[in-house]
């Protein structure tokens, strides 16, 4: 294995230090000591938006919300696919946005330059009480059709201590705020979670879980794909009438 090369330290919010490395071709980005993303150690990227988008198959108004830029690998996925009119990208790390344009716009096919793309520097809960107090005019009022929690490889291995919050019941709710009646929320785990499952069928319809096979630096794996689908508004029982 080639040797790491520290590129660029960057310290944000007093306490986070980003870190970007080259390894031969290969760049890796590395928060607190641990390396969350690779772009030769693809996880399960492209299979999270081929299942999320799955039930939005052949609709021509795609609105999608994405949470986590990485390395842009989710979002080239997303704008490759058929129907998709919007993305709005939240991303809280600074260090992140700026390395895209100087050494992961290459690997993404330029994706932030796509017309169709929005991108917002705001950590994530900033960004759905933004949307819940209609504070931001520009976004979408009558919601997204998908939203795809891209921030963690699961409850169990957290990028931020914050994102915790995201997995609980109430952060659940938060997510399905943003999404419009038969709207659907996809997220990914590097380890099976039941009780997220359990949690996520409480609150939503047409929960499932698939498991991908990935291969991880010579060795096989299962990551977990859940997608859930906003549940109708109730109907009127004077209107069934």
């Amino acid at each position: 294995m080639p040797e790491r090369e520290l590129i660029d330290r960057q310290v944000e919010d007093g306490a986070v230090t980003v870190e970007l490395h080259r390894r031969g071709e290969a760049y890796e980005v590395v928060l607190d000591g641990r390396r969350v993303v690779a772009s030769d150690v693809r996880r399960s990227e492209r299979s999270l938006v081929e299942l999320a988008m799955a039930p939005l198959r052949g609709r021509d108004d795609i609105t999608v919300l994405l949470a986590g830029l990485g390395m842009g690998f989710t979002l080239r996925a997303v704008l490759d696919t058929p129907g998709v009119t919007r993305v709005d990208v939240v991303e809280t790390s600074a260090a992140i946005i700026g390395w895209d344009s100087r050494y992961f716009a290459g690997l993404n096919g330029d994706a932030l330059k796509d017309p169709r793309v929005k991108l917002h520097h705001v950590e994530l809960g900033a960004f759905l009480k933004q949307l819940r107090l209609g504070a931001a005019p520009d976004l979408p009022t009558e919601g997204y059709l998908l939203f795809l929690l891209d921030l963690d490889e699961g409850p169990a291995t957290l990028s931020r201590p914050g994102n915790a919050g995201f997995y609980t019941d109430e952060g659940l709710e938060r997510l399905e705020a943003p999404l419009r009646p038969g709207g659907v929320l996809g997220l990914w785990s590097s380890a099976r979670d039941i009780d997220l499952m359990k949690r996520m069928q409480r609150r939503f319809q047409n929960v499932a879980e698939v498991v991908v096979p990935v291969e991880l630096e010579d060795k096989m794996v299962m990551d977990y794909v859940y997608r859930a689908r906003r549940h109708p508004p109730p109907q009127d029982p004077q209107r069934a009438n």
